[in-house]
Formats: structure tokens, sequence, C-alpha cells
């Protein structure tokens, strides 16, 4: 059953492998890998857009052009050795912005009335912002990883971490009756408490797996992971 599911796993996997599979020579594998990424990335991309342009339709045309780069395979030289995935995508979504902005200089400015202000330039979103939305992406990730496994395997594992999550309150007996009538079978609070310490496990090593695929063959993982916030949550299973 492990090996099984490590396959699944690998294949669904989102990163540097499937960049590679979207510039491929087999057409069907690239188009599956293109829809991939584009439903993998298109929440922070559409976040980071957003707030550089601070327009929300001028986002949404400029995503389009973003999926259109991507399918047209204008990325095909991205690679790990040139840097990590999330700086590649910044830096791509930095300059679609800017050619953005030196389309509209070069138009004629239309006739405004004197008390209405210009309209305000737009302003990349500071290297914090852009952390944060994308350890959000990867946290998101690995909960459809976790769903991923529960699938493949039958342990519910993500339906009793989600649980806790939605209930963090409450004890490990409240949680015993709430998921025995969502698994409908009789539960036990030692059952709950040895299953949450699985799915928090389980989550936390597919998240190190997410990020890993992310960096550089030599990546530092440690470092990367002190950059997103999440060393010391990450810490007790880098090495288990």
């Amino acid at each position: 059953m492990e090996s099984a599911t490590a396959s699944r796993l690998s294949q669904i996997s989102t990163a540097w492998t499937v960049f590679f599979a979207a510039h491929g020579q087999s057409s069907e594998e690239a188009k599956a890998a293109r829809r991939q990424l584009l439903q993998q990335y298109s929440a922070p991309v559409h976040r980071y857009l957003r707030a550089a342009c601070r327009d929300a339709d001028v986002a949404d045309d400029l995503y389009q052009e973003f999926a259109l780069r991507l399918v047209r395979g204008d990325f095909h030289n991205a690679h790990p050795e040139k840097g990590r995935l999330r700086d590649f995508l910044k830096t791509a979504l930095y300059h679609l912005v800017v050619d953005y902005q030196r389309k509209q200089q070069r138009r004629p400015a239309p006739l405004v009335a004197d008390n209405v202000p210009a309209q305000e330039a737009w302003s990349a979103p500071s290297d914090e912002e852009y952390i944060a939305w994308w350890r959000a992406q990867l946290l998101a990730n690995a909960w459809d990883l976790l769903a991923e496994w529960e699938q493949a395997t039958g342990q519910p594992l993500y339906t009793v971490l989600r649980s806790r999550a939605q209930a963090p309150q409450a004890t490990s007996q409240e949680l015993a009756e709430q998921l025995a009538a969502v698994l409908n079978r009789p539960l036990s609070a030692g059952w709950v408490r040895k299953n949450l310490h699985d799915a928090r496990a389980r989550y936390t090593h597919l998240l190190i797996q997410s990020i890993r695929q992310t960096l550089q063959p030599t990546g530092d993982l440690d470092d990367e992971l002190l950059r997103l916030g999440l060393l010391d949550y990450c810490r007790p299973y880098l090495r288990a």
C-alpha cells in the first residue's frame, strides 16, 4: 500500500517536475501539466496581481496573459538551478505588470476633470506579503495532498485533522462523537488522539515534500522553512 500511495502522490506533485512536463514533447502530457500548474497557482497569482494593480479587472486580464504565456511555452527557460520556484514566479509576474504599465504609458492619456485624482501607480507587494501568500499556497497544497492520501489509503487522516482545525477547542471525546457520526462507526477519545498525531505528522511530511520540490537541487530546506516562518513547526519532522 505504501508504494502505491507514494506513486499516486508523485503523480500529483506540483513543482519543477510539472514545469518541465508542461514544456515536454508529449502534447497531452504538456496540456495536463499546464492545467495542473494553472489550477495550483491561480490563487496566489491572482492575489499578487490584484495587490500590484489595485484593479480587479486589470488583474484578471493579466492573469489571462500569464496563462497564455504558460501555454505558449514562454517559461521554458525556467530551471531549479537558477533559483527557487517562488522567486521565478514572482519575477515573471513582476515583468508581466511592468509590461502592462509600459503599454499604458504609450497610450494617449484620457481627459479628466481637475478634481479627479490620477490613477494610482502600481506597487509590487512587499517580500513579506509575497512570502505570506506563498506560504498559504503551500499549506493549502499540503491539505490537498492529505486528502489524496486519505482517498488512496482509506485512512481518515484528512478528516480527523480537518475536524480538529474546525473545532480547535473541542476535547478528544467531543471530536470522537463528531467523527463517529461522519465515519459511521464508534470511536474513542484515544483513537482520536492517535489519529490526530498521525495526521499532523503526515500533513507536515507532505508540506515538507512540497517545499523541497520548489528548491534548487542543492537548496537549503532549513533556510527556506525559516523564510516561510515554518521552521519551528516542521523541525520535529525534518529528520524523521
